[in-house]
């Protein structure tokens, strides 16, 4: 323990300022612990091999590495304005929009969810701590390029895009409020679509026009030409306060609507008239 494999300080309540040094050494030859003191004591005691392993971490491990503070659910608007990509979504009242050139869209909500659970899983892959952000190189200024998301309060998040570095297939980028130059997976940029157009949902057919196009796929068949012959009454028919009743030799025009289409029967000079051709006789 004189030359100690690790050294952890460890803060206690009710004063956690004041650390104490907890040193760990070697395994124990029979295995599964290693011995331990703290650094301003002289005994000695073992502490199990896996408390040991457990501080085996690279400060990367510890580090928070989601960009995105953010659900997916708490996602209210997207902008991206990337080389060749700039479009907007944003959802109101339940519905997702989107946004391009001006003109606004409704958007498919299925696409844009999973979009947005993308995004908000993007992780660094490298903390450039010894890298200058305002390297040339890393074409982060100025800050034109960029990612952004807002919550239903309008607060956003924003991670700025740079170059690409091609060998590590990464993208330099930077959050919004930090000064820590970031690595990020190309791919999460690389897969975003190229155009709004992408969330657009297809335009529907009317009803009307479905039915419009049924009547013209189905041959109408002619109407036979039918004799009727109805007896004059003796007296006009008593009027009811249920359904419409008509003497049927008063009725002087019928009409019929069948596949979308309608048909008008007029009587003009005691006979029937069908499209301007005689139909029923009178």
């Amino acid at each position: 323990l004189s030359d100690p494999a690790v050294k952890i300080g460890v803060g206690f309540d009710p004063a956690p300022s004041e650390v104490r040094t907890l040193l760990l050494g070697n395994p124990v030859p029979t295995g599964g612990f290693v011995y331990a003191r703290w650094q301003d004591e002289e005994k000695i005691f073992l502490v199990h091999n896996q408390f040991a392993r457990s501080f085996e971490k690279t400060l990367y491990t510890v580090r928070k590495k989601r960009v995105f503070d953010l659900g997916w659910e708490g996602v209210q608007g997207v902008e991206v304005t990337l080389p060749g990509r700039e479009w907007t979504l944003a959802k109101w009242q339940g519905q997702w929009y989107v946004s391009q050139a001006g003109e606004a869209r409704t958007a498919d909500a299925g696409r844009v969810e999973s979009l947005v659970s993308d995004l908000t899983n993007i992780y660094v892959r490298e903390f450039l701590d010894d890298v200058n952000a305002g390297n040339p190189d890393l074409g982060l200024q100025p800050r034109k390029h960029g990612i952004a998301l807002s919550d239903a309060s309008g607060v956003s998040f924003i991670l700025w895009v740079g170059a690409e570095n091609k060998e590590k297939e990464s993208y330099y980028a930077l959050k919004q409020g930090e000064t820590t130059a970031l690595l990020i997976p190309a791919a999460k940029i690389g897969d975003l679509p190229q155009s709004g157009s992408f969330f657009e949902v297809p335009e529907q057919k009317k009803e009307g026009e479905k039915a419009e196009k049924l009547v013209e796929t189905v041959p109408l068949t002619p109407v036979p030409a039918v004799e009727v012959r109805v007896p004059e009454p003796a007296a006009p028919p008593p009027v009811s306060s249920g359904p419409v009743q008509a003497n049927l030799g008063a009725v002087q025009a019928l009409s019929m609507k069948k596949l979308g289409t309608e048909v008008k029967l007029v009587r003009m000079n005691d006979a029937w008239q069908f499209d301007g051709a005689l139909a029923i006789p009178g």
